[in-house]
């Protein structure tokens, strides 16, 4: 069995930025929960709340943190997001 890959915290660190400054507090609630995080939406500002998404989904031992956040940036990635 391969070992589960978790997402790196520079990464996070960067996507939290990216995304905090293009979504709302809204967007990144739906964007997460539609890219398969759980739980409960982090509290915090926007880039707190991004940090709180991948930082918990690394945690979560049924999540797939590269595949959460693969669907999370994929529209903003591809420019389907404003940003």
């Amino acid at each position: 069995m391969s070992e589960r890959r978790t997402i790196p915290a520079g990464v996070i660190a960067v996507v939290a930025e990216e995304l905090g400054s293009a979504f709302g507090h809204t967007k990144i609630d739906s964007t997460f929960r539609i890219a398969g995080a759980e739980g409960e939406p982090p509290q915090g500002n926007r880039v707190d709340k991004i940090t709180g998404w991948l930082s918990w989904t690394n945690k979560v031992p049924t999540a797939v943190p590269l595949d959460v956040l693969g669907e999370a940036i994929s529209g903003y990635m591809e420019g389907d997001e404003p940003g």
